[in-house]
C-alpha cells in the first residue's frame, strides 16, 4: 500500500514537470525590437534584464554620404615616445606621435576632422589634430601605463586597418602590476560612445588588438564581445560600428567584454570595461546635428576635405529690389486749371518768353525722374506730376487754350 501510494506520487511528480515544461515552451521567446534597417545577426543571443527595447539603426545617411571620402585610407600610428618598458623618473611624460596615410586636421567652423585619439591606460586622454609637436601627459602616479593611440574619422568612429592603433607600456618610477595588456592576447579598446553626447542614435565603436594572423589577413574577429546596454546584453558576433536607439535620455551605462568563440573571457587588462554617457537629445554641437541632419552634406564635407570650399549661396535679389520701388499713384493730382488728360500730355518746351502772349499751339515738355537720379526711368501714365522748374502760370494758360 505504501508502495502503490508512491508510485502514484511519482506519477504526479512527472506529470507535472511534463506540464511546466509544455508551459515554459509556449512562452514568447524574448528578442531584441527592431527598427529600420536592422542587421539582426548582430544580435543573436539575446538576454534582456528589463523591458527596455535597444535598437540598432542604420549609420545617418550624411555619414554615409561622406564616408567615401576618407574609407581608401590605411592609416599608419605609431608612438615614437615613450618607448616600451621605459622608466620614466617624472610623473608628467612627453609623448611623440606619429601617422602616416591619414591628413589630420579640424575644421575650423565645425570644430571636426581626422584625427587620433590618445588614451591613458582605460581613459581617453585628448583628441590629436597635430603631431608636429609633442604631447605633454601630466599629473601620472607612479607605477605602470600604457598608451593607446587610434586613428578615427572625423565622426569619431575608429579605423578598423591593423595599423590605425598603437601602444605603448611604460613606467612611472616603478614597475607595478597593474595596467599591464599581456601582447599574446586579444586587446579590447573602448571608444565610443562616452561622456556627453548630443542626439540618438548613438554610436557604438570600438577597437581589437592583438588579433591572430588569420584574423589580421582576413580583417576579421573570431571572438565575441557582449555588450550591455542599462542591463539590456546582447553578443556583437561580428567587427563592426552600430547605431543604437532605446537609450534613456540623462544618465546611460555601456559595459564591453571581449569573448572567445565559446562565449568565455579572454582574460587581459582592458577587456572589460564599464563607461557612462549623458544622453541630451536637443544637443546643438556639430557631431549632433550631422547625426540628426540638422546640417546638409555640402555645409559638413570640409570635416573630410581640408581643400573644400563650401558654395556660396546667391541670394534673390529681385523680390527686394521690386520692394525697394516706391509704389507709383495712378492718380496724379490736379492742378488748378489743369485737367487730368491735360497733365498725362508729353508735353514740349515752349521757345514763347514767359512775358509774350502764347502762341495758339504751345507745347511743353516734363521729364519725370525718379528719385533714384541717373539710370531711372521716364513714366508718363503713372507718376505725378512734378517737376524741378515750376510752371508758371502762363504756360497752365497756354496748356488750357
Amino acid at each position: 500500500m505504501y508502495r502503490s501510494g508512491s508510485k502514484g506520487f511519482e506519477l504526479a511528480r512527472l506529470m507535472l514537470v511534463v506540464f511546466a515544461s509544455l508551459l515554459i515552451m509556449s512562452l514568447p521567446t524574448p528578442a531584441i525590437a527592431t527598427g529600420g534597417d536592422i542587421d539582426s545577426s548582430l544580435f543573436s543571443k539575446f538576454q534582456a534584464n528589463r523591458n527596455a527595447a535597444i535598437v540598432e539603426v542604420s549609420p545617418p545617411e550624411i555619414i554615409q554620404e561622406l564616408r567615401p571620402a576618407l574609407s581608401s585610407h590605411q592609416p599608419q600610428v605609431e608612438i615614437l615616445s615613450p618607448k616600451t618598458g621605459q622608466v620614466v623618473e617624472d610623473n608628467a611624460v612627453s609623448v611623440k606621435l606619429q601617422v602616416e596615410d591619414l591628413p589630420l586636421f579640424q575644421n575650423s567652423d565645425l570644430g571636426l576632422g581626422p584625427h587620433l585619439l590618445l588614451l591613458v591606460d582605460d581613459q581617453p586622454r585628448q583628441a590629436i589634430y597635430d603631431v608636429q609637436e609633442p604631447i605633454s601627459i601630466e599629473d601620472l602616479k607612479p607605477g605602470t601605463h600604457t598608451l593607446r593611440a587610434l586613428a578615427l574619422y572625423p565622426w569619431l568612429e575608429s579605423f578598423k586597418n591593423p595599423r590605425a592603433y598603437a601602444e605603448v607600456t611604460f613606467h612611472v618610477f616603478t614597475k607595478t602590476l597593474d595596467n599591464q595588456p599581456i601582447a599574446s592576447q586579444p586587446l579590447l579598446t573602448y571608444n565610443q560612445p562616452k561622456d556627453i553626447y548630443g542626439t540618438e542614435p548613438v554610436m557604438l565603436d570600438f577597437y581589437v588588438s592583438g588579433l591572430s594572423a588569420s584574423d589580421t589577413d582576413t580583417g576579421s574577429f573570431s571572438g565575441q564581445v557582449r555588450v550591455t546596454v542599462n542591463d539590456n546584453s546582447f553578443l556583437m558576433e561580428s567587427w563592426k560600428t552600430l547605431y543604437l536607439k532605446g537609450l534613456n535620455p540623462g544618465k546611460n551605462w555601456v559595459r564591453l567584454e571581449l569573448l572567445d568563440q565559446q562565449g568565455d573571457a579572454i582574460a587581459n587588462a582592458y577587456n572589460d570595461t564599464v563607461h557612462l554617457i549623458d544622453l541630451q537629445p536637443d544637443g546643438q554641437d556639430s557631431l549632433a546635428q550631422i547625426v540628426r541632419g540638422d546640417l546638409n552634406v555640402s555645409q559638413v564635407r570640409g570635416i573630410v576635405d581640408p581643400d573644400y570650399t563650401p558654395p556660396i549661396v546667391e541670394a534673390d535679389v529681385s523680390e527686394s529690389i521690386v520692394e525697394e520701388v516706391p509704389e507709383l499713384n495712378n492718380e496724379a493730382p490736379e492742378a488748378d486749371g489743369i485737367s487730368e488728360e491735360a497733365a498725362t500730355l508729353n508735353l514740349q518746351p515752349s521757345n514763347t518768353p514767359l512775358n509774350s502772349e502764347p502762341e495758339e499751339q504751345s507745347t511743353l515738355s516734363l521729364e519725370i525722374q525718379s528719385s533714384e537720379g541717373a539710370g531711372s526711368f521716364t513714366e508718363q501714365d503713372n507718376m505725378p506730376l512734378e517737376s524741378e522748374t515750376p510752371l508758371s502760370q502762363r504756360d497752365f494758360e497756354a496748356v488750357a487754350e
